[in-house]
């Protein structure tokens, strides 16, 4: 009577999608316990799986644009696009 998708962390549900007949709060309240029991028990393998390979989370190093970069093109195409955005006939 219910088509239920969880998603979350062991912590906590964060999306939810749901389909169903007439069913009580209880159940459905039911079938979100049982799903978020399923996400903590799958969260727990990724993490036994991280402690049997042992390697360190990768930190990326984050590419920073330059602040010149954007200043040139403002000043190549601000005014131009302040004229298109305006056109009222669009």
């Amino acid at each position: 009577d219910i088509d239920l998708t969880v998603a979350g962390t062991k912590d906590a549900i964060n999306m939810v999608e749901a389909g169903a007949k007439q069913v009580s709060e209880e159940a459905m309240f039911e079938a979100l316990k049982f799903g978020h029991a399923e996400i903590v028990r799958l969260c727990q393998i990724q993490i036994d799986i991280a402690k049997e390979i042992g390697k360190e989370k990768a930190i990326p190093v984050l590419f920073e644009k330059d602040p010149k970069i954007d200043a040139e093109v403002k000043a190549f195409i601000e005014e131009e696009l302040v004229k298109a955005i305006r056109i009222e006939d669009k």
